[in-house]
């Protein structure tokens, strides 16, 4: 009987695991020119840039896709976008004020995200 039982809790924890799949999302960082202070507007040009390259483009290729359109990112002649350690750097003049990293994501829209569940957390409602 405790063999079954405990069969019966290890399948129970196998149908309760979360199970997912997702890429990792790219990071950014920005340095800054010294004398240069619109950070914001750079930051805001650069998600949108980002943006509107990855239309139409799987999660798997966004990366291949930095790679190949850095003079993309880099749309003033002050600027120098490099792609170092699966993260895009824009130098921006000296690169000696301000630094800023994040993440570029796609569909900055507020979409709510759908959280998968066994049929175990539905029957007891957790």
């Amino acid at each position: 009987m405790k063999k079954y039982i405990l069969v019966a809790m290890v399948w129970f924890s196998i149908l309760c695991m979360k199970v997912s799949s997702t890429t990792e999302a790219i990071s950014y960082e920005i340095y800054m020119d010294s004398n240069r202070g619109d950070l914001y507007e750079v930051k805001e040009t650069l998600l949108q840039v980002y943006e509107d390259l990855m239309q139409g483009v799987k999660e798997e290729s966004e990366a291949l896709m930095i790679i190949h359109h850095l003079d993309h990112f880099a749309w003033e002649d002050s600027m120098q976008a490099t792609w170092k350690n699966n993260r895009l750097v824009l130098i921006v003049g000296d690169g000696k004020g301000a630094m800023i990293e994040g993440t570029l994501q796609r569909d900055r829209l507020c979409i709510p995200e759908v959280k998968p569940r066994s049929i175990f957390q539905q029957w007891f409602g957790s």
